[in-house]
């Protein structure tokens, strides 16, 4: 099982997450990041296991989300000719 690429998404400038921020007191950083997209590449066996979650998580430790849960965004298919799924870590 590989990791073929991650989408580190941040807070941004969303009116919503500043709002929600300043109402509970905290500062908000528009750099920090709130999740991370892993798409991995294996066998569907592979993709569908539980090591499959403990991979997402640690590369998202790597960008930076430190707690959080890991999903599944999409079921594994094939995708420039290798087997990948999509998962999701906050």
């Amino acid at each position: 099982m590989t990791v073929v690429r991650h989408n580190v998404i941040r807070a941004g400038f969303s009116p919503a997450r500043m709002v929600q921020n300043t109402a509970r007191g905290r500062a908000h950083d528009p750099r920090k990041v709130i999740s991370v997209e892993v798409t991995l590449a294996g066998t569907a066996e592979e993709l569908l296991s539980r090591a499959a979650l403990e991979v997402a998580r640690e590369e998202a430790r790597r960008h930076g989300v430190l707690g959080g849960w890991a999903r599944r965004k999409n079921d594994p298919h094939i995708e420039w000719g290798q087997m990948v799924a999509t998962y999701t870590v906050e």
